[in-house]
């Protein structure tokens, strides 16, 4: 596989698989923070960890928090599970970078490095260009097959 291509499915894979954890509240404040309020809002027994039956939200979050898979999420696998969508997000924003050759915050057909459908999926508003919140808004897409509410999809820039 060309180089070209396997940055731009690195950075598909990484915009589109962090759409599990976005749930969560991750990526605001410090991890404890984050597992602080999720574990204020969904530990209704108060036992300081959130069992399958206490979540309320995408099931593949869960699953994908709970490292152990002993049905519940504890302060260590939140937070592991928050630190690898730190990461993952920081990946797609070099691989995001690294296609945006004239750094104006959008990659361009012709600075796509991937399969063309691929770039038809992403750029949601179809002006020949995949902006960070056409990216944004395609993850929730995806997080909506799951069960979580999408924002709005970007709209087509006005023409003069």
């Amino acid at each position: 596989m060309p180089r070209f291509s396997i940055a731009a499915a690195g950075l598909c894979f990484a915009l589109l698989s962090g759409w599990a954890l976005a749930q969560t509240g991750a990526g605001q404040g410090g991890r404890h923070q984050n597992f602080d309020r999720l574990l204020k809002r969904l530990d209704k027994n108060g036992d300081g960890k959130i069992s399958r039956d206490e979540w309320t939200r995408n099931p593949k979050a869960f699953d994908r928090m709970d490292a152990n898979k002993d049905g519940f999420v504890t302060r260590d696998e939140a937070e592991a599970a928050f630190k690898q969508r730190a990461e993952r997000r920081e990946k797609s924003e070099q691989a995001f970078a690294a296609m945006d050759k004239d750094r104006d915050g959008k990659i361009s057909r012709s600075e796509w490095t991937g399969k063309p459908k691929a770039f038809d999926r992403l750029d949601l508003n179809h002006d020949g260009v995949i902006s960070r919140e056409e990216l944004k808004a395609r993850r929730h897409k995806s997080a909506n097959r799951q069960g979580s509410t999408p924002p709005p999809a970007p709209t087509s820039p006005a023409k003069p």
